[in-house]
């Protein structure tokens, strides 16, 4: 069950609710009352949800805009990541 459980989980998730469900991962890790194997699915469906969730976050994350003055005291967006060198002016 925790195998199909985290299958599902990684896939279908959002950002937010996976981190969401690795607290509750956590939380029954910390519990001790789950027997080896349990234990061992619940640890790797937390790395596996953490792992998607950085893929995610580093997605978004060269994705961002960044409100700057240009040289001329003009608004520019400023992408900030990969493309970090393409500047957009901002007509006000």
């Amino acid at each position: 069950m925790a195998s199909a459980r985290k299958k599902s989980a990684g896939t279908e998730l959002g950002f937010e609710d996976a981190l969401s469900r690795v607290e509750t991962v956590l939380s029954e890790l910390e519990s001790g009352g789950l027997g080896l194997d349990e234990s061992m699915a619940l640890f790797e469906e937390g790395v596996a949800l953490l792992g998607r969730a950085e893929k995610r976050l580093k997605s978004a994350e060269g994705r961002l805009l960044e409100l700057t003055k240009g040289e001329n005291g003009e608004l520019v967006q400023e992408i900030i990541g990969p493309l970090s060198d393409v500047i957009v002016e901002i007509d006000q």
